[in-house]
């Protein structure tokens, strides 16, 4: 197996007495400070490890997921928010994970609780039969919406923050404490 050559040079600065690894400096025999300086591009630094920046919950299911960039990829979000009657998995609309993400961002939260995400049509069909306030042609039903809200961030402040950052359709529902939003026109209303 061939090793790259700053990979091999990493190891063995980290691994040598007496040094530490980029980032870091170690004193010589003279007793002088040596810089290492910051690793080339690419290339890991020991002990260092990648934090979430914040974890998506599905409050029906339990499942969580470690949100590393910008958005979670799209095939993990689509399971998480799978149908939890049927299991059903739908892709969610562009859009809308990077809106939670951003949104978390904004008000400083490190955990987004998803109350809802997609609906097999026969279960929002049962939703709405029970009296639910569900409608029959819901978002939910196509991966176009998600009910959700920020561990620690009040519901209110959430839904003034998406009152300007979000184009499409917002719900709120203060009892309940989560909001609704979907990639429908931009709208507004109010549930329980």
């Amino acid at each position: 197996m061939r090793v790259p050559f700053s990979v091999l040079v990493l190891v063995l600065a980290a691994s040598s007495p007496g040094r530490t690894a980029w980032g870091n400096s170690s004193s010589t025999s003279t007793g002088e400070e040596k810089k290492w300086g910051e690793a080339p591009a690419g290339v890991p630094v020991p002990g260092a490890r990648e934090v979430p920046r914040l974890h998506f919950v599905a409050l029906h299911t339990g499942d969580a997921l470690a949100v590393f960039g910008d958005a979670p990829a799209a095939s993990q979000i689509a399971f998480l928010l799978r149908c939890r009657a049927t299991g059903d998995v739908a892709p969610l609309a562009p859009g809308l994970g990077k809106l939670l993400v951003r949104s978390a961002a904004k008000l400083g939260a490190g955990v987004v609780e998803i109350v809802a995400g997609y609906r097999s049509p026969k279960f929002n069909e049962q939703l709405r039969k029970k009296g639910r306030e569900v409608a029959s042609e819901s978002f939910h039903r196509t991966g176009r919406a998600i009910d959700w809200r920020l561990r620690g961030v009040p519901i209110d402040r959430l839904h003034r923050y998406l009152k300007r950052a979000h184009a499409g359709g917002l719900g709120f529902y203060r009892a309940s404490n989560f909001v609704h939003t979907d990639t429908g026109h931009k709208r507004e209303w109010r549930g329980r």
